[in-house]
C-alpha cells in the first residue's frame, strides 16, 4: 500500500504557516505601510510555495511488516519502522482538512512518532487500518 501528499491539503498546511506571519506584520507595518505589504506578501508566497513543495514529495510505504516514509526535495531522508513496533495511530481531521479531504496521521511508537501531515482522507483510512490489524 502506498500513501502520497494531497495537493488540497499541502495548502491548508501551507494556509497553516501564514499564520505567524501575519501575527508578526504589525511590527512591520508599524516601519511603513510598502514594508509591511512586501513583508505579507513575502511570507505567505513562501509558506505556500514551500509546503506545496516539501509535502509534494513525501511517499509511504507499508509492506511486509515495515511502514517507511521518505521526503525531501534536495536531500531525500527515508524512516522506516516495522509495524510490530507501532503502539497506536492517531488521525486527526479539522474541519479545514475536512473540505479538502484530507487527514493529518501520528504513528506511535515506543521510540517516538511519526508525523504524517496532508494525506488523502482514504489514504489515512487504510493507513490507520493496516496499522492497528483493522481495529479502529
Amino acid at each position: 500500500m502506498e500513501i502520497r501528499c494531497s495537493p488540497g491539503a499541502a495548502l491548508v498546511f501551507g494556509l497553516w504557516w501564514c499564520v505567524p506571519g501575519l501575527a508578526l506584520s504589525p511590527f512591520v507595518f508599524w516601519q511603513s505601510l510598502a514594508a509591511g505589504a512586501v513583508f505579507v506578501l513575502g511570507w505567505c508566497g513562501a509558506a505556500l510555495l514551500t509546503c506545496r513543495v516539501r509535502l509534494g514529495s513525501l511517499r509511504g510505504r507499508v509492506r511486509a511488516g515495515e511502514l517507511s516514509v521518505s521526503r525531501g526535495v534536495l536531500f531525500q531522508t527515508t524512516r522506516r519502522m516495522p509495524t510490530r513496533f507501532i503502539s497506536g495511530v492517531t488521525r486527526l481531521e479539522t474541519p479545514l482538512l475536512r473540505r479538502f479531504h484530507a487527514s493529518l496521521v501520528v504513528v506511535h511508537s515506543p521510540a517516538g512518532a511519526l508525523l504524517l501531515p496532508a494525506l488523502d482522507a482514504d489514504d489515512a483510512r487504510r493507513l490507520e487500518s493496516a496499522l492497528t490489524g483493522g481495529r479502529p
